[in-house]
């Protein structure tokens, strides 16, 4: 049994990979997938499409690389974080998940704050509380679906619910744990006073293991579904930020990522964890017991790219990319607020939106694109220092994501940050990082920092900021964030708007 297996499930795909031992990818497949909005807000998916899209990857990937199921020695995971998924008393969903990115509970929250106090958020939880996190989550289901409420008796996250239909065994990670915002991070347990608040029983609630931890193998049901072997060791695997990190070899103090995905994320490992007086930033647990990390995170990275290619015709990243190389830095004087569906670091605002600054009768298709890029580039600075205010700045960046597919994008990225960005050889980091956490589960690894030396390599050459551009966006970044802030009261009325017309 020689071969490792990755799975990343996020919110627009679902890839799965096989690799040996040094990290050579043999075989990926990938499965997309639509993110459903019944109302203006609302972000949810159908877990039972995550099964299916992990079936047909698994087997796709058999198939391209000829490897016989028995060789896998190891499957791990890679998710996206704090979405909620819940089963009944039979182990059968209840309602489609609702996702990290979702905004519904924007009431709930200030609610939770009343009834939880800030000082005790901060010093069990060690994050604010937001839309889009199973405590929000459950609270609004409370309130508002009372029915299906009533009816949970498993709560999981996105990754823990392919750890089941693989295996029969409901377990979860550290890191998903921290991010339901449902667990004491200094008692290491979860937060009873945050169960009783929302009425949820701690017995709904996962075992929280480490990343590594070998849950069990593939059961019967999942052998004649996926064609994996009954002898294949599943691990628990991680959070999408984890995983991608150590796909990049990032685990120790002293590097960060920064992932321009469908989301955006900054992450820097930590020593101990942080609490935020300030709650515009997370702390969230690692792969193992004794490990943390901070990060920010931008809700639509990718997603805003996306979103205006969407509206000119263009889906494919490198060719948006293409047409963005074709105008001048500064897009012509336009700024993009990437603030599609509310926004987290530093803003924790569900109901800021998104807007095109200084449109003229001279703006043409190919600058909306590169203001898109800009302006994502800019709320990843504006993350990047939020973080750094509270935790040491690293002395080294990894460039992470989809992102990394455009170098427009990466060199606009490192002269807004003012940070040369080294890329990692190894493509898919997530699922990669996945499958090491499965590699040191089955003996192959011993350790992830071993796994992550032998499996990783960087690029020799960063991509380096451009003085004379790291000057004008220096400029452009101060409006960015000055037009934000003249306009906040303004974006928020809009999106009240947007809700009640979506109830009308």
């Amino acid at each position: 049994m020689n071969y490792l297996m990755g799975i990343d499930l996020g919110t627009s795909s679902l890839k799965s990979v096989i690799m040996e031992r040094d990290g050579k990818i043999i075989a990926i497949s990938t499965c997309k997938y639509d993110v459903s909005s019944p109302q203006p807000g609302h972000m949810e998916q159908d877990p039972e499409i995550w099964w299916l899209a992990c079936v047909k990857t698994i087997r796709e990937c058999l198939h391209k690389s000829s490897v016989e199921a028995q060789e896998i020695a190891s499957l791990s995971f890679s998710g996206q974080m704090h979405g909620l998924i819940l089963l009944d008393e039979k182990k059968e969903l209840i309602r489609p998940a609702i996702l990290h990115n979702d905004a519904r509970s924007d009431v709930e929250v200030e609610a939770l704050y009343a009834l939880l106090g800030r000082e005790h958020v901060l010093n069990h939880l060690m994050n604010p509380i937001f839309t889009g996190s199973q405590l929000a989550s459950l609270y609004w289901m409370k309130k508002n679906e009372t029915d299906r409420f009533r009816r949970i008796r498993y709560i999981l996250s996105p990754k823990d619910y392919l750890l089941f239909r693989l295996t029969g065994v409901i377990s979860t990670d550290y890191s998903d744990a921290s991010a339901t915002l449902l667990y004491d991070m200094k008692e290491k347990c979860w937060w009873k006073r945050a169960l009783d608040c929302i009425d949820i029983s701690p017995e709904f609630l996962s075992p929280v293991r480490e990343s590594t931890f070998p849950a069990g193998k593939i059961s019967h049901a999942a052998e004649k579904e996926t064609g994996l072997s009954t002898q294949t060791i599943v691990c628990v695997g991680g959070g999408d930020q984890i995983m991608q990190a150590l796909g990049n070899g990032v685990f120790n103090p002293g590097m960060a990522t920064v992932t321009i995905g469908s989301s955006g994320q900054i992450f820097i490992p930590a020593d101990r964890p942080v609490g935020n007086p300030d709650f515009n930033m997370h702390t969230f647990c690692g792969a193992q017991e004794d490990l943390w990390f901070s990060m920010g995170a931008i809700l639509s990275a990718g997603l805003s790219l996306k979103w205006v290619g969407n509206l000119l015709g263009e889906d494919d990243f490198v060719k948006l990319g293409r047409k963005a190389e074709k105008v001048p830095a500064g897009s012509k004087g336009l700024i993009f607020l990437p603030y599609l569906n509310g926004e987290r670091t530093p803003h924790m605002n569900p109901l800021l939106r998104g807007g095109f600054l200084g449109l003229s009768m001279e703006t043409k298709a190919d600058d909306l694109i590169r203001a898109v890029m800009e302006g994502v580039s800019f709320a990843l600075r504006e993350a990047m220092e939020t973080c750094t205010q509270v935790v040491p700045a690293p002395v080294k960046w990894i460039a992470s994501g989809g992102g990394t597919h455009s170098a427009t994008w990466m060199q606009i990225l490192a002269n807004i940050l003012d940070k040369p960005l080294y890329i990692s050889k190894v493509r898919e980091n997530a699922a990669v990082g996945a499958a090491i956490t499965g590699g040191v589960g089955a003996g192959i690894y011993d350790s992830l920092k071993k796994g992550c030396g032998e499996v990783v390599s960087y690029h020799l050459n960063p991509v380096v900021p451009d003085p004379e551009k790291v000057k004008l966006y220096e400029e452009l970044y101060q409006i960015f964030k000055e037009v934000n802030t003249a306009n906040t009261k303004e974006l928020e009325r809009l999106a009240q708007m947007q809700r009640r017309s979506g109830d009308a």
